[in-house]
């Protein structure tokens, strides 16, 4: 089910590169489900964003985006950037 979620999600959305998904252990017997998605700058990331806001206005689309409410419960959202280091 998440397989076909995924590849439904993003199709056409090139910008987002490379969704991947893992298994953050937290605690005993606690784990989450870990989705993360790269962007190649802040540029692809506000195209991914007006893409998103764009389907969304199609309420089927919409329904199915949600949906997973009913089984996942999304509990932190958050944008990672490289830090000002020089390449190694």
């Amino acid at each position: 089910m998440v397989r076909e979620r995924d590849t439904w999600f993003y199709d056409g959305l090139d910008m987002a590169e490379r969704p991947r998904w893992f298994v953050r252990v937290i605690g005993p017997d606690v784990h989450a489900l870990e989705h993360v998605v790269s962007f190649a700058d802040e540029a692809a990331w506000g195209c991914y964003r007006a893409a998103v806001a764009s389907r969304s206005a199609d309420p089927r689309w919409e329904r199915r985006r949600v949906e997973q409410e009913e089984w996942w419960e999304i509990v932190e959202a958050r944008m990672l950037s490289d830090a000002p280091l020089p390449p190694r």
